[in-house]
């Protein structure tokens, strides 16, 4: 499992970012949240990052996986 990094210590780039060019962020008053890798140097209120992490194996992406009506 990743660390927190600090801001101060590195700053993501576009290899940190996953498929969607996000990761995810400590903001100091909201907590945790996933924002766009380039959004950290512009915000001070996001303190901390880590690449998101991978997906569950056997998860399945978009709609197909929700059961429908009862």
């Amino acid at each position: 499992m990743a660390e927190w990094i600090h801001r101060d210590e590195r700053l993501p780039t576009a290899e940190d970012a996953d498929a969607y060019g996000c990761v995810l962020v400590w903001h100091t008053f909201n907590g945790h949240m996933i924002t766009g890798w380039h959004q950290l140097p512009s915000n001070r209120y996001f303190t901390h990052w880590m690449p998101t992490p991978c997906p569950p194996e056997n998860a399945q992406a978009g709609w197909d996986g929700i059961k429908k009506g009862p």
